[in-house]
Protein backbone atom coordinates (compact mmCIF):
# COMPACT_ATOMS: atom_id res chain seq x y z
CA UNK A 1 0.00 0.00 0.00
CA UNK A 2 1.00 3.58 -0.66
CA UNK A 3 -0.06 6.22 1.90
CA UNK A 4 -2.24 9.09 0.70
CA UNK A 5 -1.64 11.75 3.36
CA UNK A 6 -3.97 14.30 1.81
CA UNK A 7 -4.97 16.35 -1.15
CA UNK A 8 -2.76 18.83 -2.93
CA UNK A 9 -4.26 21.76 -1.06
CA UNK A 10 -2.98 20.49 2.27
CA UNK A 11 -6.18 18.97 3.64
CA UNK A 12 -6.11 16.53 6.54
CA UNK A 13 -7.66 13.69 4.53
CA UNK A 14 -5.74 10.46 5.11
CA UNK A 15 -6.18 7.27 3.13
CA UNK A 16 -4.26 4.33 1.69
CA UNK A 17 -4.39 2.96 -1.83
CA UNK A 18 -3.12 -0.34 -3.17
CA UNK A 19 -0.75 0.07 -6.10
CA UNK A 20 0.04 -2.85 -8.34
CA UNK A 21 3.77 -3.65 -8.57
CA UNK A 22 3.47 -3.21 -12.35
CA UNK A 23 2.63 0.48 -11.85
CA UNK A 24 5.49 1.22 -9.49
CA UNK A 25 8.99 1.75 -10.88
CA UNK A 26 11.58 -0.91 -10.09
CA UNK A 27 13.34 -0.40 -6.80
CA UNK A 28 10.87 2.27 -5.77
CA UNK A 29 10.79 2.97 -2.09
CA UNK A 30 9.53 5.99 -0.22
CA UNK A 31 6.45 6.43 -2.41
CA UNK A 32 3.41 8.42 -1.35
CA UNK A 33 0.30 9.64 -3.12
CA UNK A 34 -1.76 12.80 -3.22
CA UNK A 35 -5.16 13.45 -4.75
CA UNK A 36 -5.13 16.35 -7.22
CA UNK A 37 -7.53 19.25 -6.70
CA UNK A 38 -7.85 21.86 -9.40
CA UNK A 39 -6.87 22.27 -13.02
CA UNK A 40 -3.34 23.70 -12.92
CA UNK A 41 -1.72 20.64 -14.56
CA UNK A 42 -4.29 19.69 -17.22
CA UNK A 43 -1.90 20.29 -20.13
CA UNK A 44 0.33 17.59 -18.58
CA UNK A 45 -2.73 15.28 -18.54
CA UNK A 46 -3.06 15.54 -14.75
CA UNK A 47 -6.69 16.25 -13.92
CA UNK A 48 -8.81 17.17 -10.91
CA UNK A 49 -9.43 14.00 -8.87
CA UNK A 50 -6.42 12.07 -10.20
CA UNK A 51 -4.05 10.46 -7.74
CA UNK A 52 -0.39 11.25 -8.28
CA UNK A 53 2.27 8.86 -7.03
CA UNK A 54 5.42 10.62 -5.89
CA UNK A 55 8.87 9.53 -4.76
CA UNK A 56 9.74 11.24 -1.52
CA UNK A 57 12.80 13.46 -2.01
CA UNK A 58 13.94 16.92 -0.97
CA UNK A 59 15.72 18.01 -4.18
CA UNK A 60 14.89 18.06 -7.88
CA UNK A 61 16.14 19.20 -11.26
CA UNK A 62 14.75 22.18 -13.14
CA UNK A 63 11.69 21.18 -15.15
CA UNK A 64 10.70 18.23 -12.97
CA UNK A 65 7.11 17.98 -11.74
CA UNK A 66 7.11 17.98 -7.97
CA UNK A 67 4.84 18.40 -4.99
CA UNK A 68 6.07 21.33 -2.93
CA UNK A 69 5.02 22.67 0.45
CA UNK A 70 4.73 26.45 0.45
CA UNK A 71 5.59 27.57 3.99
CA UNK A 72 3.93 31.00 3.86
CA UNK A 73 0.74 29.72 2.23
CA UNK A 74 0.59 26.52 4.34
CA UNK A 75 -0.36 24.41 1.32
CA UNK A 76 1.04 21.81 -1.03
CA UNK A 77 0.96 22.26 -4.79
CA UNK A 78 1.99 20.18 -7.80
CA UNK A 79 3.94 22.16 -10.39
CA UNK A 80 7.00 22.10 -12.63
CA UNK A 81 9.95 23.42 -10.62
CA UNK A 82 12.50 26.00 -11.82
CA UNK A 83 15.17 27.61 -9.63
CA UNK A 84 15.88 31.15 -10.85
CA UNK A 85 18.57 32.75 -8.71
CA UNK A 86 17.24 33.44 -5.20
CA UNK A 87 13.69 32.61 -6.20
CA UNK A 88 11.73 29.64 -7.49
CA UNK A 89 9.20 29.55 -10.32
CA UNK A 90 6.45 26.96 -9.94
CA UNK A 91 5.03 26.55 -13.42
CA UNK A 92 1.52 25.20 -13.92
CA UNK A 93 0.81 23.08 -17.00
CA UNK A 94 -2.21 25.17 -17.94
CA UNK A 95 -1.91 28.08 -20.38
CA UNK A 96 -4.67 29.98 -18.57
CA UNK A 97 -2.74 30.09 -15.27
CA UNK A 98 0.21 32.20 -14.21
CA UNK A 99 3.33 30.76 -12.59
CA UNK A 100 3.97 31.15 -8.89
CA UNK A 101 7.15 33.09 -8.08
CA UNK A 102 8.38 32.75 -4.52
CA UNK A 103 11.51 32.84 -2.40
CA UNK A 104 13.54 29.63 -2.43
CA UNK A 105 13.30 29.44 1.38
CA UNK A 106 9.48 29.38 1.12
CA UNK A 107 9.55 26.09 -0.81
CA UNK A 108 10.04 22.60 0.62
CA UNK A 109 10.10 19.86 -2.01
CA UNK A 110 8.09 16.85 -0.85
CA UNK A 111 8.45 14.53 -3.81
CA UNK A 112 8.93 14.02 -7.55
CA UNK A 113 6.11 12.80 -9.78
CA UNK A 114 6.40 9.11 -10.68
CA UNK A 115 3.01 8.25 -12.17
CA UNK A 116 -0.64 9.32 -12.36
CA UNK A 117 -3.57 7.07 -11.44
CA UNK A 118 -6.95 7.95 -12.88
CA UNK A 119 -10.34 6.46 -12.16
CA UNK A 120 -12.59 6.12 -15.19
CA UNK A 121 -16.24 6.50 -14.19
Amino acid sequence: PIPVPGQLEGSDVADVIELSRELAPRGSADLFALRVRGHSMVDALINDGDIVILKQQETCENGETVAVWLEDEKETTLKRFYREGAQVRLQPANVTMDPIYTRADNVRIQGRLVTVVRSID
